[in-house]
């Protein structure tokens, strides 16, 4: 069963992550390739605004929005619902570590 995870922006907003399968990351892969021959982890990291279409049902937005309609805060709970709805996919391509945030990772001390 795929990992799903709904997520409230308001009170009538909500958007749906469904785990990535394999068929979908194939085609996200071929896809990567046809851009410009980019390799997965750049597309996931650098140039995620050209993937969001390419998920299919594994990212819902509201009806009538795209990335560009939503705020910054919103984009950063569907990026940790992201991670949280596909990390075995993220930990089997070495990208765990890379798509959280420092906070989430950092072990040393701050500085001044």
């Amino acid at each position: 069963m795929r990992n799903v995870k709904n997520i409230k922006l308001d009170d009538t907003r909500q958007v749906t992550l469904q785990e990535l399968r394999v068929k979908d990351v194939r085609r996200l892969m071929s896809e990567a390739k046809a851009l410009e021959d980019l390799d997965i982890k750049i597309l996931l990291t650098e140039r995620f605004d050209e993937l969001t279409p390419l998920l299919g049902d594994c990212l819902q937005l509201p009806t009538g929005e795209t990335l560009d309609d939503l705020s910054f805060s919103e984009i950063n709970l569907i990026k940790t619902g992201f991670i949280e709805v596909n990390d075995a996919f993220l930990d089997l391509m070495g990208l765990a570590n890379l798509l959280r945030t420092p906070s989430e990772t950092l072990t040393a001390p701050v500085a001044d």
